[in-house]
């Protein structure tokens, strides 16, 4: 391989040319991106809200902006607003005299079940849209979990095992300390019997390996 570096008689040293096509190369990779961002006309936004809570429904106006635009939306003001729901109640929104663009309700309040219906006229166009409140979410009372023991098929060929048909077996379950584990430790111990061994695995699938090769059973949780 040359010299990288090479001094000319009564010159200047100089680049050999593979040290001067890499610098080449470097500074050939910058390049300036310009982006085509496509401007559009402005649309109008409807934001509207209504929830079981107690208040009644608040509808915003307002006109979108481009990508290169400050973030400042022009409010829609002296538009009208009506909301209907399916139980035979109407009412006008009012503009606010504040916040310009901000439509408020006064009689209508969310109802799970209920079906509304918003009507928003402005600027020679009328919009409409519905929506039905759902239901409220029933909470869990209490969330119990059940095990359902997995044995190798070709071992355990009984169709209903019995608690005390364990004694002699190595047990598998969760980490210790988890839900599973508690709850078998306890099941085994209200019915006065005592496994074999209870062995922590924190991977289904390594139980199911194991089980599949003849070493004792799985106890899975079941919901």
């Amino acid at each position: 391989m040359g010299n990288i570096l090479e001094r000319r008689p009564g010159g200047l040293p100089r680049l050999s040319g593979l040290l001067a096509l890499g610098l080449l190369c470097t500074t050939a990779c910058e390049k300036v991106v310009n982006l085509d961002l496509k401007t559009s006309d402005s649309q109008l936004v409807i934001e509207g809200n209504l929830a079981d809570d107690g208040h009644p429904c608040l509808v915003t106006l307002s006109r979108s902006a481009n990508y290169t635009d400050t973030n400042t939306f022009q409010a829609v003001s002296g538009a009208v607003l009506t909301l209907a729901d399916n139980a035979g109640g109407l009412e006008t929104l009012r503009e606010s005299a504040t916040t310009p663009g901000q439509y408020a309700g006064a009689t209508l309040l969310g109802v799970p079940g209920r079906t509304y219906t918003l009507r928003v006229e402005t600027g020679g166009a009328a919009y409409v849209a519905a929506s039905t409140l759902p239901a409220p979410v029933v909470p869990f009372a209490k969330l119990s979990t059940q095990l359902s023991p997995v044995g190798n098929s070709n071992i355990h060929r009984k169709r209903r095992y019995a608690l005390g048909d364990f004694v002699d077996t190595d047990i598998l379950t969760f980490q210790r300390g988890s839900q599973p584990h508690v709850y078998l430790l306890d099941t085994f111990r209200n019915a006065q019997v005592e496994p074999r061994r209870v062995h922590t695995v924190s991977s289904i699938s390594a139980m199911v390996q194991l089980v599949q090769g003849g070493f004792g059973v799985a106890t899975l949780p079941r919901l």
